[in-house]
């Protein structure tokens, strides 16, 4: 996730590379060994045709996960525009900030140790995740938090009360656990 400021706006942006750019190296490792392959300058037991097929399945995968998410909050409209491109399709539209009731930090945990995390913006009728992966931690994801809810008017203070209302309303109560765990430091028993 990229933050930056450009004038009254405030864009959170996210384009994960590394995924899309690894399938595409192996794509083009498979074209040139099925050319290989097919020239006679390289003997292998698979034919051409299975490396040329897995290179297609390898740039089918790259493809799946090639995409950009864009938020962008402009103080001087008081609106949230949001956008989600994919070679799937894409999606958008805008919030306005009076019907923004909350920004929070999500948390999944995907192991007994690691607690990934990630923002979504809460409004009356739904929530917005502003990412559609969790990467870094609770800590990390908060600055970004504490600016965008300044950048909003919402309260600093309820950041972590609106973080962990927001995973019991959607009935992750492990993940609140673990977020009230982290943020204050306290055993088990007592979160």
């Amino acid at each position: 996730m990229k933050v930056r400021r450009a004038n009254s706006k405030v864009i959170v942006e996210e384009a994960p590379i590394l995924v899309p750019a690894v399938f595409f190296a192996a794509a083009v490792i498979l074209l040139v060994l099925g050319v290989l392959i097919d020239l006679g300058l390289y003997k292998h037991e698979q034919p051409a045709w299975a490396a040329f097929l897995l290179a297609a399945g390898s740039l089918g995968v790259a493809a799946l996960f090639l995409r950009r998410d864009r938020n962008v909050f402009d103080q001087q409209s008081g609106r949230l525009t949001w956008s989600r491109r994919s070679l799937l399709g894409s999606s958008g539209g805008e919030i306005p900030f009076q019907d923004i009731t909350s920004i929070t930090v999500e948390t999944q945990t995907t192991s007994q140790t690691i607690a990934s995390a990630r923002l979504a913006v809460r409004t009356g009728a739904a929530t917005l995740p502003l990412t559609r992966i969790y990467s870094g931690t609770a800590a990390s994801q908060e600055p970004v938090a504490l600016l965008l809810r300044d950048v909003v008017g919402l309260s600093r203070e309820s950041l972590t009360e609106d973080s962990l209302r927001a995973l019991v309303d959607s009935g992750r109560k492990i993940n609140a656990v673990r977020l009230l765990r982290i943020k204050e430091g306290i055993s088990l028993a007592e979160a």
